[in-house]
């Protein structure tokens, strides 16, 4: 089955197999981004101990891109950029 957005034709086989593809890169790195910009330290602490989750490890966040502040999308960011984004000074 397809849809129309746009002017473009879509399949809706193709944005599930996208989805399966990213499922696994927004689960557990991309909750150290949630808790770095929240500036969570004591979840930020146990998910790394306890899930073994790396600090050092890239996710996708979504907000502005890089050098063009009209448009929104998802950027590779880790932890640390985030936090310092915004603003997150425990962390």
């Amino acid at each position: 089955m397809c849809k129309v957005t746009k002017g473009k034709f879509y399949s809706t086989m193709d944005e599930e197999k996208l989805a399966e593809k990213y499922q696994g890169l927004f689960l557990k790195c991309s909750n150290l981004l949630e808790l770095a910009a929240a500036d969570d330290v004591t979840g930020f602490v146990h998910m790394v101990e306890d899930s073994g989750v790396c600090i050092d490890e890239v996710s996708f966040w979504y907000g502005r891109r890089i050098g063009d502040l009209r448009k929104m999308g998802l950027e590779e960011r880790t932890p640390l950029m985030i936090a310092s984004t915004y603003g997150s000074i425990r962390m």
